[in-house]
């Protein structure tokens, strides 16, 4: 730190001294030419003696008030009559913990929980075996059954219903904590997650009845429940890891098993009712099923993250397509192919737009980074003075 010059005792400094003799350690000298440069002014009474006091011809200009992102920055709390607090990361559960739920809010989470728990019951005792376990019927002339047509899936497929069921489940249970009491999000999570429990067991039901067409259309309706879901989550994203486990996941999977139902079910009411639109033969029709849930499908897994549940849902069940044709009793080695090169596809593009999205949010951070150390490097130029 330079030395202060020496000033004899009986002499007063004046207001101009007090302000400028102060300079950063480390720091030269200003010119007596060159003014300093005021970053800081404080609001305490002039005075003789202190260091805050201004001189009489440099009056200090009103401080600008904090903007709304500032705030946020800073964690300030906002006016009493908001009583919100913010966070970066997305809605904060204190503001919904402190907010009392509407009546309307109230009933939807009755209305939501009452479906839910009638619905995933009623699943199982659709399913269950004799031992005890959910099985669909796969028998031969089953809707399910894996050599009904080019577009059946193994019985192994079908158990990724299980995380959809019990996605519904969590969530029946996570709208009720506290920190969810008045959160706006369940507006439309509630009804989508409810209506997905709802129509797979239906679709279960009519799956196991051996009703193709009213498995198709059940299953169409799934597509749409969980096409709803992804676009509503991509526009509207959950503002923590449990509510991302609980609402997100289980609507891409559902949007995955359910593509992959109408695909099955629509091989199995063609081959019922003996359709073979335009002559062209039953292969070709397949492969065109196939590049449509391709060009489907990636089409969504190139929103948001990448879609990894829809994605690895979709492969899965194209796992269990190419298998059944691999190993059916007449051996459709192009099916097969097709089938594994049209899960390579989907995997691909989902994992290609994950990497660019989270490419770009680094580059993001490393430019906030680099802002916020300029930014902090013009605070501290020589010859500033701080007040």
């Amino acid at each position: 730190m330079l030395p202060r010059p020496a000033r004899p005792a009986e002499t007063d400094p004046s207001p101009a001294e007090s302000v400028t003799s102060f300079v950063p350690p480390l720091a030269p000298s200003p010119p007596p030419a060159v003014p300093p440069t005021i970053h800081k002014l404080t609001s305490a009474p002039a005075t003789n003696s202190g260091p805050a006091a201004l001189p009489p011809s440099a009056p200090a200009p009103a401080q600008p008030e904090a903007d709304a992102f500032e705030g946020i920055l800073r964690q300030h709390a906002l006016p009493p009559e908001d009583s919100r607090v913010h966070h970066l990361r997305g809605p904060s559960r204190v503001r919904f913990q402190l907010e009392r739920p509407a009546v309307s809010d109230t009933t939807r989470r009755i209305v939501v929980t009452a479906m839910i728990a009638a619905a995933v019951p009623s699943a199982y005792l659709l399913t269950r075996s004799d031992s005890g376990w959910p099985v669909h019927v796969h028998g031969d002339g089953d809707v399910l059954d894996p050599g009904g047509s080019h577009l059946g899936v193994f019985a192994w497929v079908w158990v990724l219903w299980l995380p959809v069921f019990a996605g519904g489940i969590g969530y029946a249970i996570h709208q009720w904590l506290p920190s969810q009491r008045s959160n706006p999000r369940h507006g439309w999570t509630g009804p989508v997650a409810a209506s997905g429990v709802v129509l797979g067991a239906l679709w279960l039901w009519a799956a196991q009845s051996g009703s193709a067409a009213a498995a198709f259309w059940l299953a169409a309706a799934l597509v749409g429940i969980g096409l709803t879901a992804i676009h509503l989550g991509t526009t509207s994203p959950a503002g923590s890891r449990s509510e991302q486990a609980v609402t997100d996941i289980p609507s891409g999977i559902l949007l995955g098993v359910g593509s992959l139902a109408l695909l099955v079910c629509l091989g199995s009411w063609l081959v019922e009712t003996d359709a073979d639109v335009g002559g062209w033969g039953a292969e070709a029709w397949t492969l065109i099923a196939l590049v449509s849930l391709v060009v489907g499908v990636t089409t969504v897994c190139m929103t948001g993250r990448g879609q990894l549940p829809v994605a690895l849902s979709v492969v899965f069940g194209l796992a269990g397509l190419g298998f059944a044709r691999l190993l059916a009793n007449q051996p459709a080695v192009w099916m097969a192919a097709a089938a594994f090169i049209a899960g390579f596809l989907v995997i691909v593009s989902a994992g290609s737009r994950r990497h660019q999205v989270d490419h770009a949010r680094r580059r993001a951070q490393r430019a906030w980074l680099k802002a916020e150390a300029s930014a902090h490097a013009d605070a501290e130029e020589p010859e500033a003075v701080h007040i």
